[in-house]
């Protein structure tokens, strides 16, 4: 297995099964391995790490959305003491 990094989680994705990717991991799977292999152009290098970056954030807001506003609310009740 190769590690996927995605800021700061480490992923394992197991290459032997590339239906276990989503299609948004695929795609970063393929720019990683573009950008590794293939001296490209500063204006491509650019839009290539744009895009994963993309796919990065839309991978992390399906694994663990983010809460919503501010702290979450207290859901005990205290009950007075009687007397």
């Amino acid at each position: 297995m190769k590690p996927a990094r995605t800021e700061g989680v480490v992923q394992k994705v197991r290459l032997s099964d590339p239906d276990a990717l989503s299609r948004e991991q695929a795609e970063m799977w393929e720019i990683s391995d573009t950008l590794h292999c293939v001296e490209l152009r500063l204006v491509q290098r650019s839009e290539q790490v744009s895009r994963w970056v993309e796919l990065a954030e839309q991978v992390l807001a399906q694994v663990a959305p983010r809460p919503q506003g501010g702290r979450p609310e207290l859901r005990t009740q205290i009950s007075p003491r009687p007397g």
